[in-house]
């Protein structure tokens, strides 16, 4: 359905037609049609027939004749105007594109991750100075793709001020590369070497500043660039240097590469550290035929290695469905000292059958892989670049060829040429956020202002003109181009429908409340058709963005437009002045503003109630907890309100935070139920285990105290301690007695003291006869005299 010709509508009702007049008239009811019936529906017939074929007629000449319009193309660069990075830009992508330099490479990357530019050109190696390793590092770091890639000469040229001769140059500067490069020439001539930050800084030093007896080693753009002649081409000592640079953008293009193009992909991956790993990694390829072109280890930090384990960790778990992924669950100290990363580029496209069964293949032997893009060779375009590339040079009327010194002098001596027409742009309400648009718009255009409350004194300190409220009509007579409605969330409704509605038709309309959804459905039912919309929530205020608005979000979408050219300018307003521009739409802005801006300003509001106090100890957590109160209570109450009225996901938002309130409540019941449980249980074992050692206790004192019965008749029969038999025995009876007479011998009885100890032992064993028995005294014969 999305994919669908707009002329497909029309076929549908041309069809329909003619199935209508192929049936003819099919009753409703099994009563025959009448012949009056039969007429108006072969009548109804035709003239659908007609319609539909008007329809299809008009629906095709409106695509034939619908204008496309073209966006700048914005793309960054490492340097100064006139480098060789962006000499190889316009040799890749042509004269028609908005280039920007920047301060470094990480800069240059930062501005495509945060929609500042549309792609970026970054050289990734060279052919006498080797691989640039720290974009391979920054590739690993942002989310972004290679959709690229061109092999520029390095053309060294030297250059000076116009009028100034070989002979009067006493020192050449420009970066050290370049000197070396041009070593053997600028020995030959015997000047002095300068070392500079970049080649076109040279070349700017040197024009800004007017040194006549100074020359530079730059690009021919950059002498183009900055107006000086060059005295000298191709000063280089080797012929073949070459830098291949890259192309990168937000979107990978391997789904569009047709099987006919030849193809490149670019990989990175991360072997584990055992014997073979890298050798079964490239077998992956080898075994399915896929030639490679280049192959570097590099070695990894540890910070960039554990934010690799991270991602991986992620990538995986979503895939899982939550599972955690394998990589990264031993321990660090268990991991060498030394951790590379592989970067291959083979002569295939990652959608490709035997590229795509190698890739998965790795995967399984690799602790990580990612695809860095894929990308045509011999520097080929394909995908949305290409397209805008062609729209682009026919508007323009230029062929794709025109020579870049030509674009130089044109970005040079017409500054028009790059500074559209100031907009006229009408704020409506002056308050603190509307000063603090207001300045920022007053450096790009031309603003004016009106307010219900008298705020003439503010607007002549800004050099705007100032109308109150109930004078609108004056202060839409000055032809506005734009109108920004910077009002409360409450009081929008009513300034918008106070507006004449007729002042505001042909113009585009600008909201810029922290809500969105509740605007765009007002705006859409209040305004005519004719009125272009765009709703916009800059997330910063006159606190946030008092040092510049570089990298603070800008979130907008362009509701209704018309005119493609306007709405472009004043967006650019916001692009230079490099915020992280975010294209959304209201209903998902008011999700995420649900899960984010509103629930710190509910936050800092309970917060607030406490009377929260700075003390002696504070720690930095506390710290910025006092000011996330301070920020948020200091915000009009009409604000929270309107962030909670107007938007639904607001109350969303407060339901789970009672039930996560709740939540956290049952957590510290259900553990310190845990804890007291844990405690009485504890304690019940510890007296078991007391009881029971007493018992075994008792038991070994018992048995080590008490021995056998039979081992101590024998032992006490046979002790000498048995003692003299008793006085009353006569001599006759100290003769062995007779077996029969032994037997009929008895012990004495014992006393009552030995009774009751006997009595007591044997019942003291638990049923158990006691050892303790008294032994049985066997009479000896008394010795003979």
């Amino acid at each position: 359905m999305c994919n669908a010709h707009p002329s497909t509508g029309a076929v549908a009702g041309l069809r329909a037609a003619l199935s209508v007049r192929s049936m003819g008239t099919l009753p409703l009811v099994s009563k025959a049609p009448s012949r009056k019936s039969f007429t108006l529906s072969l009548r109804s017939s035709f003239i659908l027939i007609v319609l539909a074929l008007i329809t299809l007629v008009g629906v095709q000449a409106f695509t034939l004749r619908a204008p496309a319009v073209a966006y700048p193309i914005r793309v960054a660069f490492q340097g100064e105007p006139g480098a060789y990075s962006e000499k190889a830009l316009r040799e890749l992508l042509g004269p028609h594109v908005l280039a920007t330099g920047k301060p470094s490479f990480e800069d240059t990357f930062k501005s495509v991750a945060t929609r500042e530019a549309d792609y970026a050109v970054v050289p990734i190696e060279n052919s006498l100075g080797g691989s640039i390793h720290a974009n391979y590092d920054l590739l690993l770091r942002h989310e972004l793709h290679i959709i690229g890639e061109h092999e520029f000469r390095v053309e060294h040229s030297l250059l000076a001020l116009p009028g100034v001769k070989k002979e009067d140059i006493r020192r050449v500067m420009s970066h050290p590369q370049a000197l070396a490069q041009c070593d053997a020439y600028l020995r030959n001539w015997g000047v002095a070497r300068e070392s500079m930050y970049d080649t076109a800084g040279s070349a700017k030093v040197i024009a800004e500043q007017g040194l006549r007896d100074c020359a530079a080693i730059a690009s021919e753009l950059a002498g183009a660039t900055y107006g000086l002649d060059v005295l000298d081409q191709n000063i280089e000592d080797d012929d073949s240097n070459f830098t291949r640079f890259l192309l990168l953008s937000r979107q990978s293009i391997s789904s569009l590469i047709p099987h006919s193009v030849p193809a490149k992909t670019s990989i990175v991956f991360i072997t584990p550290n055992t014997p073979g790993a890298l050798y079964k990694a490239l077998a992956c390829f080898t075994l399915r035929d896929i030639d490679f072109c280049k192959i570097e280890s590099r070695p990894t930090s540890p910070q960039l290695f554990r934010f690799l384990q991270f991602q991986q960790r992620q990538m995986r778990s979503f895939a899982s469905g939550g599972a955690d992924a394998a990589m990264g669950s031993g321990d660090d100290h268990d991991l060498p000292r030394f951790r590379y990363c592989f970067y291959l580029d083979f002569l295939a496209s990652q959608l490709d059958e035997p590229a795509r069964n190698a890739l998965l293949q790795l995967e399984e032997q690799s602790q990580y892989v990612r695809v860095l893009g894929s990308f045509p060779t011999k520097g080929q375009l394909l995908g949305p670049i290409r397209e805008a590339l062609d729209l682009l040079a026919k508007e323009s009327g230029e062929a794709a060829g025109v020579p870049l010194k030509a674009v130089a002098s044109r970005r040079a001596q017409d500054p028009s040429a790059k500074t559209p027409d100031r907009l006229k742009i009408g704020v409506v309400g002056f308050g603190k956020f509307g000063q603090f648009l207001t300045k920022t718009f007053t450096k790009y255009h031309d603003v004016s202002v009106v307010s219900r409350d008298d705020m003439t004194s503010v607007a002549a300190d800004l050099g705007v003109p100032f109308f109150p409220l109930y004078d609108a009509t004056e202060f839409f007579r000055q032809d506005l181009d734009v109108v920004v409605l910077s009002v409360s969330i409450l009081a929008f409704e009513e300034v918008l429908t106070s507006l004449p509605a007729e002042a505001l038709r042909g113009k585009l309309l600008v909201d810029v409340l922290s809500v969105k959804v509740h605007p765009k459905t007002v705006m859409l039912e209040s305004l005519p058709g004719d009125v272009d919309i765009i709703c916009a929530h800059p997330m910063f205020g006159p606190e946030s963005g008092k040092f510049g608005w570089q990298g603070l979000p800008f979130v907008y979408e362009r509701v209704r437009i018309q005119d493609f050219a306007r709405a472009e300018r004043f967006l650019s307003i916001f692009e230079v002045e490099r915020c992280k521009m975010i294209e959304m739409s209201c209903d998902t802005h008011d999700k995420y503003a649900a899960d984010s801006q509103f629930i710190t300003h509910l936050t800092g509001r309970i917060l607030g109630q406490q009377g929260l106090q700075p003390t002696p100890i504070d720690t930095r957590g506390f710290q910025s907890v006092l000011k996330l109160v301070d920020n948020t209570c200091r915000d009009s109450f009409d604000l929270f309100y309107g962030l909670f009225k107007y938007n639904k996901h607001s109350s969303d938002q407060i339901q789970r935070l009672r039930e996560a309130f709740a939540n956290v409540e049952r957590q510290l019941a259900a553990k310190e139920a845990y804890l007291a449980a844990r405690t009485e249980i504890m304690q019940d074992e510890r007296k078991k285990l007391f009881a029971e050692c007493r018992s075994l206790i008792r038991e070994a004192v018992a048995q080590s105290t008490n021995l056998p019965s039979s081992s101590s008749n024998i032992h006490l029969s046979s002790s000498p301690s048995a003692g003299p038999p008793p006085a009353s025995a006569s001599p006759s009876d100290a003769a062995d007695p007779k077996p029969e007479e032994a037997s009929s011998i008895t012990p004495p009885p014992p006393s009552a003291a030995q009774s009751q100890e006997n009595k007591g032992n044997s019942t003291s064993g638990k049923g158990r006869p006691s050892s303790r028995l008294s032994p049985v005294v066997k009479p000896t014969a008394p010795p003979k005299l």
